[in-house]
């Protein structure tokens, strides 16, 4: 009898997007740990989008309050981007998300998560983007 061995899953690669390193590298030790996801951290979204197009995620979570260019750029650029135009985007901010701001970005993004994150709400996400 001929056995074969099956590769490993190549792990799955989320861009997190955030100018508190802080929420950062909460985030991406949930999604390690978690489902051994391959983190990538950008703080702004001026290093974000170059990295985007770099790493090809298959998650995306951006902080909406940024310094440089705003959140709805980045999306936009996103959007534009061969490699990113279906890429799940989620919103990670401390606005609420009745917040009047946040209805601009609605049709680029997937959801909102409150920060700090709920570790649950996280890795249920990740597991429906990428699971």
């Amino acid at each position: 009898m001929i056995y074969e061995r099956v590769a490993d899953p190549e792990p799955a690669v989320v861009l997190v997007v955030d100018d508190d390193a802080f929420v950062g590298r909460a985030v991406a030790c949930i999604l390690h740990e978690a489902r051994q996801a391959q983190v990538y951290l950008a703080r702004t979204a001026d290093q974000a989008l170059p990295l985007a197009t770099a790493v090809c995620p298959d998650l995306i979570l951006t902080d909406v309050q940024m310094p440089g260019m705003t959140v709805l750029e980045l999306c936009l650029g996103l959007r534009a981007g061969p490699s990113t135009w279906d890429t799940p985007i989620y919103l990670l901010t401390g606005v609420l998300s009745g917040n009047r701001s946040l209805e601009s970005l609605a049709q680029y993004v997937q959801g909102v998560l409150s920060k700090p994150p709920d570790p649950v709400e996280l890795v249920a996400i990740f597991d429906r983007v990428c699971g």
